[in-house]
């Protein structure tokens, strides 16, 4: 009885601590927001909800996943500096920079293949793909080098010399790993925890300008007859064009949705995206296999002369693509796997120009 007293009156402190404990919440700024804030999107693709605990408070920071922005030339005089620091190698100042960010081991990193030959294998692929898209450097860097032995003798990984791309990129630790590219003229996208190769693959396009172009008016008109032949719709042609193409099975094959919750993504994704501007929303497949989880959900329309493919699709990204094309024929491009939300995005940047 006198040592469960004890513990009892051990424990009070403790448990007065924690209750008291301080909690702060921070939006996708860093700057103050509320828990509700912070909880209102906690199940959204395209969020982080981090916590992390100091001395005095829990912290509970919100973080968009996917980022855009443009860095001074000086910035990316710096970062290429602390990159040749690393890897004793002179980089081209016209390359774009690809750089796959480690933060340290975790929960989201520690697992996975121990097959070396797989992991080899993998990463030979992803360089070959990667390097074949534009004129680019690539560097694996760490902040903490734990749990990286799996990759010994595979991957070369380099130190985040004076934590440069940490503190320019990754202000908190995001799970997993991250990815930035930047392109020489300081433009940038960057990816906040666990993301696709395909995601990298996008980027790297994006900068490089192949996800952007202006259509010849013959040929949007084109397009504009083979959408109408597929689907029976009479386009307006002062309405923006959304066409999210399927190219056939691939890595889309897999679903982790129920019918019911498709359903409502989609209705979801759909009443977003004709609030933003005049549209017209077309799916178009390549090819049909791959779909048969759709078939009560959305009605999907064969790509008529290939031209959705031709134009925009030749090299069958994978997983599925996105097209939106403005009436004066100004299109942006998604390529491989991406969020509704990314649509979203795009949609109303074109909807602003």
């Amino acid at each position: 009885m006198r040592n469960l007293l004890l513990l009892l009156l051990l424990g009070i402190p403790a448990l007065a601590f924690s209750q008291h404990r301080k909690k702060v919440y921070l939006d996708e700024n860093n700057q103050p927001s509320t828990a509700r804030k912070y909880r209102e999107d906690e199940y959204a693709f395209n969020k982080l909800h981090l916590q992390f605990e100091t001395d005095t408070a829990t912290l509970f920071v919100k973080a968009n996943r996917e980022n855009r922005g443009r860095l001074s030339l000086d910035s990316v005089q710096l970062i290429r500096r602390s990159l040749e620091e690393a890897a004793g190698v002179n980089i081209d100042p016209s390359h774009i920079l690809v750089i796959n960010y480690y933060p340290g081991e975790d929960e989201n990193n520690s697992s996975g293949t121990t097959d070396r030959a797989l992991i080899l294998r993998l990463h030979r692929q992803y360089l070959k793909r990667l390097y074949s898209l534009a004129a680019l450097d690539q560097f694996s860097v760490y902040k903490d080098s734990t749990g990286l032995s799996r990759y010994r003798d595979l991957i070369q990984w380099y130190p985040d010399v004076r934590n440069t791309i940490e503190k320019t990129f990754f202000k908190w630790h995001y799970p997993g790993a991250s990815v930035v590219v930047i392109h020489p003229n300081g433009n940038y996208y960057s990816y906040f925890g666990e993301y696709s190769q395909q995601q990298v693959f996008y980027f790297v396009r994006a900068l490089d300008g192949f996800g952007q172009g202006v259509l010849h008016p013959d040929s949007l008109q084109l397009l504009r007859n083979d959408l109408e032949a597929a689907t029976d719709v009479k386009i307006d042609p002062n309405r923006i064009l959304v066409i999210d193409y399927h190219p056939g099975p691939d890595c889309n094959q897999s679903c982790c949705c129920e019918e019911k919750s498709l359903k409502t993504l989609y209705r979801d994704y759909y009443k977003k995206l004709y609030s933003i501007a005049p549209v017209l929303q077309f799916n178009i497949y390549s090819r049909p296999e791959g779909l048969e989880k759709y078939k009560n959900i959305v009605i999907w329309r064969p790509d008529v002369n290939n031209r959705v493919r031709d134009t925009f699709f030749a090299k069958h990204p994978l997983c599925g693509s996105t097209v939106i094309i403005r009436p004066d024929g100004t299109y942006q491009t998604i390529f491989g796997e991406h969020s509704r939300e990314t649509n979203l995005k795009y949609v109303a940047e074109l909807t602003n120009k």
